[in-house]
């Protein structure tokens, strides 16, 4: 109720709103008269500013002919001319201008602006996508900061480009719900964000110049609205960490803008989502730099710029924190960064959480970058970027990745690789197959919302942290219970129950996806990635079982949109070597820094081992534990001397 109440006023506010008459540019992220100040930031962040100039000076360099067609150019230029944009603002140096200026002649020498791999079923567009969006901002953006430079032809082709290929497609769309990412259940998409805050915030550079551009802001507003309500209650995004970069960054720029533009009266930073998703970049970080990649994303960290204007509006030190870590020297970053706020590493928060919203969990030692980080996915199947993960996890320690994601495969559109129907999950990184989790029958889990995780449990101190969750649901009628429970005794420490049935006798396999090389040492399994090592030891089945060890390395080739591409899967698997309808894996692993001198020390044994209950007792870290996993009542009790 506080979320839809929010959004009546944010939305009657904008209604409200009159755009005033400007007599001038820059009007998007400053004005002439603030420009002075601009260059003051700049000689005091020289640290952010000096990566934005040699970015900067790398784009002079890059051969604006050479691409052929709109795909090419757009993949060479994306992000490229706000930031040419805000360097010549910056240092009045005609060289960016130019560049600016062949950048934008190579865009006008294009009838569509439209992907070729977006005119691919499901999500194929005709009016508009997400390129043309993005241009179309960049021209925005253009027109605004160089509005002296252009001549009136150049800024009048402006004008007609980013009326054509945005505006009016956008309006178009928007009455008559013609694209996908317009319809009412596609509103957790990055599409509708993306192109709603894009268009929204090109009308506002363009207001008096367009009939329908305070039409065209509230339709934009209303759009990135029905996104943020889409979004977890404590902040996450189900696409995943790169995507909430993308997409819910897109709508903090809009946001942004039009505060900016209104003076505040309309404000889209009053939605409850905006005032606690900053969490989720923050705890997704791995200490390695890197992020939690559940669904289709890349092993990188938070998007920095969309991390420093959460920080600013909010005043919160440790988003702040998150932000200076991760600077990449883009001009968005330099524009949102607060010097004034000083960041605070989070020593003092707890290290571990629950995005109930989504079902992930990330569970840590501590904040440092030498820490062990787990991150754990459950939740629903039917989401955008979709992958069969249902119970994985993946183990950072000691700087370095020992249990990882597959994340985000080259995209192959005429492929089928967003054909959810049945092709997607023949690519190994959206399958089971890609994942830290359960095969049933060399089976993996089956997408749609009758398929779900959920966690049922959550419970994190000092000293440990465990979860439990559910995931049968996602197999089907493969199982009839998959309960995963997963221990972890801090630092080191990780312990996995999977309690599985099935209503007829199946193969079980437990999967373990791993960064750097497993090698087998006086009979025990490691995994070592450099600085960082992982001890595996398979409780149950247990060496002295009968059981099957797999290491497999299966080799994907395909034709994806940037040309053919090999990607590798590489996994151990364990299972019992009989079929059973009903089979407990226990799984200890230690995460250690690599040594050649390294002899384990830790413990780990089964000292019970029923239906209804587990116990786990051993020594690790110069203390003595005792686990009891209560199977029946799907619970855990840890006790520590």
């Amino acid at each position: 109720m506080r979320a839809m109440s929010e959004q009546t006023e944010i939305l009657k506010a904008c209604r409200e709103w009159r755009i005033p008459v400007q007599s001038g540019h820059p009007r998007i992220y400053f004005t002439r008269d603030e420009i002075p100040k601009l260059r003051a930031k700049a000689r005091e962040c020289r640290w952010i500013y000096e990566k934005m100039l040699k970015r900067c000076d790398e784009l002079l360099k890059a051969p604006i002919e050479r691409p052929s067609d709109f795909d090419d150019l757009f993949y060479v230029t994306k992000n490229s001319l706000i930031d040419l944009c805000i360097i010549y603002v910056l240092t009045d140096d005609d060289r960016y201008a130019e560049k600016i200026r062949q950048i934008i002649r190579r865009f006008m020498e294009f009838d569509s602006w439209i992907l070729r791999e977006h005119t691919y079923p499901p999500a194929s567009s005709k009016m508009i996508d997400l390129a043309a969006a993005e241009v179309s901002f960049g021209f925005a953006v253009v027109y605004d900061c160089l509005y002296d430079y252009l001549s009136p032809s150049e800024r009048r082709a402006i004008e007609n480009a980013i009326n054509s290929h945005a505006v009016k497609p956008f309006l178009y769309v928007v009455k008559n719900l013609s694209e996908w990412w317009m319809k009412p259940e596609q509103a957790s998409s990055n599409w509708r964000s993306v192109i709603c805050s894009d268009v929204g915030a090109a009308a506002y550079a363009l207001a008096e110049k367009l009939e329908d551009a305070k039409f065209c802001i509230e339709e934009a507003l209303s759009g990135v609205l029905s996104v943020l309500d889409r979004g977890g209650i404590d902040g996450g995004w189900s696409e995943g960490i790169g995507y909430w970069g993308y997409g819910i960054g897109r709508a903090v720029h809009f946001a942004d803008i039009i505060k900016r533009a209104s003076d505040g009266m309309v404000n889209l930073f009053a939605h409850p989502y905006l005032r606690v998703t900053g969490n989720f970049g923050l705890y997704c970080e791995t200490p390695d730099g890197g992020s939690f990649n559940f669904s289709d994303c890349k092993y990188e960290p938070p998007n920095a710029w969309l991390m420093a204007r959460l920080a600013r509006e909010y005043r919160n030190p440790y988003w702040q924190w998150c932000a200076e870590r991760n600077m990449q020297g883009m001009a968005l970053e330099f524009l949102y960064y607060d010097p004034s706020l000083r960041s605070k590493a989070p020593l003092d928060l707890n290290p571990s959480m629950h995005f109930r919203g989504i079902d992930v969990a990330v569970l840590r030692s501590g904040w440092g970058p030498r820490d062990t980080f787990v991150g754990f996915k459950s939740g629903p199947t039917a989401i955008h970027h979709p992958q069969l993960d249902i119970n994985s996890f993946i183990i950072c320690a000691y700087g370095r990745r020992l249990v990882e994601e597959l994340g985000l495969w080259s995209y192959a559109h005429a492929s089928g690789f967003f054909w959810d129907w049945g092709p997607r999950w023949d690519f190994d990184a959206n399958s089971t197959l890609g994942h830290n989790t359960i095969l049933v029958d060399g089976e993996g889990q089956r997408y749609g919302s009758q398929y779900y995780g959920r966690i049922i449990r959550f419970f994190s101190s000092k000293r440990y942290d465990y979860l439990v969750s559910e995931g049968h649901r996602a197999y089907g009628n493969l199982l009839d219970r998959f309960v995963r429970f997963l221990v972890f005794l801090k630092p080191n420490l990780i312990v996995i129950v999977d309690d599985l049935r099935s209503s007829r006798e199946r193969r079980f396999e437990w999967l373990l996806h791993y960064s750097g090389r497993l090698v087998e040492l006086n009979g025990e399994l490691r995994v070592i990635n450099d600085t960082a090592s992982l001890d595996v030891l398979p409780l149950k089945p247990a060496k002295t079982d009968d059981l099957v060890i797999g290491r497999v390395e299966r080799v994907s080739i395909y034709n994806a949109e940037r040309g053919r591409v090999r990607h590798i899967n590489r996994y151990l698997s364990i299972s019992p070597l009989h079929r059973k309808s009903k089979y407990q894996f226990v799984i200890a692993m230690y995460t250690h820094s690599s040594s050649p001198n390294y002899s384990r020390s830790w413990t780990a044994e089964i000292s019970k081992c029923t239906d209804e209950s587990i116990h786990l007792k051993g020594k690790a870290d110069g203390y003595d534990y005792m686990i009891k996993f209560n199977l029946a009542a799907e619970d855990v009790t840890v006790s520590i001397d």
